[in-house]
């Protein structure tokens, strides 16, 4: 089973009473794992699924929004994106880019050609292309600039 971790290395200065710095790294500290056997709630008998979603990057939002994709099959089975598509509550639609994820692989997409995820808050639908069939809906309130949220 494979899995991704995301991790944050701290740089800690600590003041010593003489006036001097001393300067201590610490080693990673996991926040968030994100395994196969994770698959965030959505149609069954599917495996595409948003994991990460950054709707107020940190400087000028346009066309620099992302959201992260994850293949959840467990078996060797790739999934091309090109079939997929994410919407928005204001019906703006971003057409995924044909990209293959193999099997509990994650992509990061760029939203570049709209303006699409809110910073006040919105809705988002990841749909499969044939058939329009809805996969998975995400919610998510205002969000302060630079924040990743996680999809569960």
């Amino acid at each position: 089973m494979k899995t991704t971790t995301l991790c944050i290395y701290l740089s800690i200065t600590v003041l010593c009473i003489s006036s001097c710095k001393e300067k201590i790294t610490e080693p990673p500290i996991v926040i968030d794992t994100i395994s196969c056997d994770s698959i965030p709630i959505g149609l069954s008998g599917t495996n595409l699924r948003m994991v990460w979603v950054e709707p107020n990057p940190a400087g000028n939002d346009n066309f620099s929004e992302k959201i992260t994709l994850m293949n959840f099959s467990k078996s060797n089975e790739r999934i091309n994106t090109a079939g997929y598509y994410i919407e928005n509550s204001w019906s703006r639609r971003f057409d995924l880019p044909g990209r293959w994820i193999d099997p509990c692989g994650l992509s990061e997409f760029t939203i570049d050609e709209i303006e699409m995820l809110e910073n006040e808050g919105d809705t988002l639908h990841l749909y499969a292309t044939a058939g329009d069939k809805l996969i998975q809906t995400f919610v998510y309130q205002k969000t302060n600039e630079g924040i990743r949220l996680r999809v569960r």
